[in-house]
């Protein structure tokens, strides 16, 4: 994968070479992935690479054999979770593929530090304490490897984080204890070849000192401390909530405020209308709180009317962002679709001849059987989608009976389910597959209980999932007669996070593919 380091700043070559190396069968459609996921990564889309470390890890061929390989997409896409905040899912993958490679005897001591790192993190941020032997053992496991040629950073990396865990669970004997070894590390000078490293990691350790010596009753020397690190070495991102944390614990809160705001105009001045809810939260927060707290009335209601207009923006930023992610996302998707049928093409005419003799030799029976089989199946099917229509022109039915219902006459629970299904019909909720009960019930202006209840009171024992399920199939089963569309994309306009999983589903209530569905559509336009 180093190799392609060459190429970082021209990324459509790099993605040429990998659709060209998988098109030889030089990789397969995993290592593609990882090596997609790479090239995203260098150009910071980070949703997009996750995207391809995810397909990487869950395609990855099993029993594992190229433990590299593998343990690099675990790595990457548990690293990747973390800085989206998504705790469990990182600590999910990261415990998986630590069980795989201890069942597999990997030995791959490297990769087995990331992950323990990444646990480590991830039970942090989750409060539980088995986080410190994590990281302990994740340390350990560097420290066997000093000739590895990213050691001198990790154990930085880890002397810090285990600083950081003592410190939060008020252990200071033992913080102090990793703050020195920290210090060591830094003022031994092995990273001199890389000054803005050191000079991020020093200010960060400075910094640690003085939360150190404020937290032990040594707010003076904190303070003096603290006088000499040079701001702008500090900002640095895991540095400024730290060094805010510091002041408005030391009740210098028109301080932080000012801080806060020069690193808000001059960090973020290039960020400008590309407000993401995460940097709203980092940046626009603190600063109100701290103009509040110091008592900067007028500061703090202007950042408070101007976090409310960088929601809209950076929710109309996402949307627009994560559709045009989708759109690369779906151009790889359309260019294996090709690739897989340029392959079949080869391998149909490879075979050409065989198939003509013994075509030749069948003819007879064969378009017989073919005949009677796709007869039969097309009256199949047929039965099968009159069937269909008719329990869904039966449900519709059932619901519109509901709506012409009397409201006098309808107990609270059928007027809760009437106007679910009117909020479905409306605005099609369901097409969100990220669409939480929680969601649906703020929709409601009610709880998530009194949903699940009207629901299952009123049709016929459902659960909240199986009802939404019900109308994504719908919406699936209508685009399919409507649109040519590949499956695939249908099944998530219609608010599946699963192609397979929108085939089961299909599958199990029509009992016919989503393929079979649209031909006999097509079929039945055609009569």
């Amino acid at each position: 994968m180093s190799e392609l380091d060459l190429y970082n700043h021209h990324p459509d070559s790099v993605l040429a070479v990998i659709d060209d190396l998988k098109s030889k069968g030089r990789i397969d459609d995993p290592m593609a992935d990882l090596l997609r996921a790479k090239v995203y990564d260098s150009q910071g889309q980070r949703r997009i690479c996750e995207h391809f470390c995810e397909r990487a890890y869950e395609k990855w061929p099993q029993p594992v054999e190229d433990w590299d390989g593998y343990l690099t997409a675990a790595c990457s896409l548990s690293a990747l979770r973390m800085l989206r905040n998504d705790t469990e899912g990182a600590l999910a993958v990261a415990l998986d593929a630590l069980d795989k490679e201890a069942d597999g005897n990997a030995n791959q001591p490297l990769h087995r530090s990331a992950l323990l790192h990444t646990v480590s993190q991830s039970l942090h941020a989750l409060k539980r304490p088995e986080c410190i032997r994590s990281e302990l053992e994740s340390l350990r496991l560097l420290r066997e490897h000093p000739e590895d040629g990213n050691y001198k950073y990790n154990s930085i990396i880890s002397y810090r984080a285990l600083f950081e865990l003592y410190f939060d669970h008020d252990d200071f004997e033992n913080a102090q204890s990793w703050l020195t070894q920290w210090k060591q590390e830094i003022e031994a000078g092995t990273l001199k070849e890389d000054p803005e490293f050191e000079r991020e990691y020093r200010a960060a350790m400075e910094l640690g000192r003085a939360r150190l010596l404020q937290k032990t009753g040594n707010p003076r020397e904190a303070a003096r401390l603290f006088a000499t690190i040079p701001p702008e070495d500090l900002e640095f991102p895991f540095t400024v909530d730290d060094a805010a944390e510091y002041l408005m614990a030391a009740g210098r809160y028109g301080e932080a405020a000012d801080w806060l705001a020069r690193l808000d105009e001059k960090d973020y001045q290039d960020d400008g209308a590309r407000m993401n809810l995460d940097n709203i939260n980092s940046r626009l927060a603190p600063r109100y709180i701290a103009s509040m707290k110091a008592g900067r009335t007028q500061s703090a209601l202007a950042l408070g009317a101007r976090i409310c207009e960088a929601l809209d923006s950076a929710v109309t930023w996402e949307r627009n962002d994560r559709t045009a992610e989708l759109a690369i996302v779906y151009d790889i998707s359309q260019k294996e679709d090709a690739m897989h049928t340029k392959q079949a093409q080869v391998a149909i005419l490879r075979n050409i001849i065989f198939c003509l003799i013994l075509f030749l030799i069948v003819v007879g029976v064969a378009l017989r059987v073919v005949m009677v089989s796709q007869h039969q199946l097309r009256e199949k099917n047929q039965d099968l989608y009159e069937t269909v229509q008719l329990l869904t022109a039966r449900e519709e039915a059932a619901i519109e009976t509901l709506q012409k219902e009397p409201e006098e006459g309808l107990n609270p629970r059928q007027k809760l389910f009437r106007r679910i299904c009117t909020l479905m019909q409306d605005d099609k909720p369901y097409t969100d597959s990220k669409l939480k009960r929680e969601d649906l019930a703020k929709m409601l202006a009610t709880n998530y209980n009194n949903v699940a209840e009207a629901i299952k009171e009123c049709s016929n024992g459902q659960t909240l999932s199986e009802f939404l399920d019900g109308f994504r199939l719908k919406h699936a089963a209508r685009m399919l007669a409507k649109l040519d569309e590949p499956i695939g994309l249908i099944s998530e306009m219609s608010g599946f996070q699963s192609r397979a999983h929108f085939n089961a589903l299909f599958r199990e209530k029509y009992k016919m593919t989503p393929s079979e569905y649209r031909n006999v559509i097509q079929e039945t336009k055609s009569v």
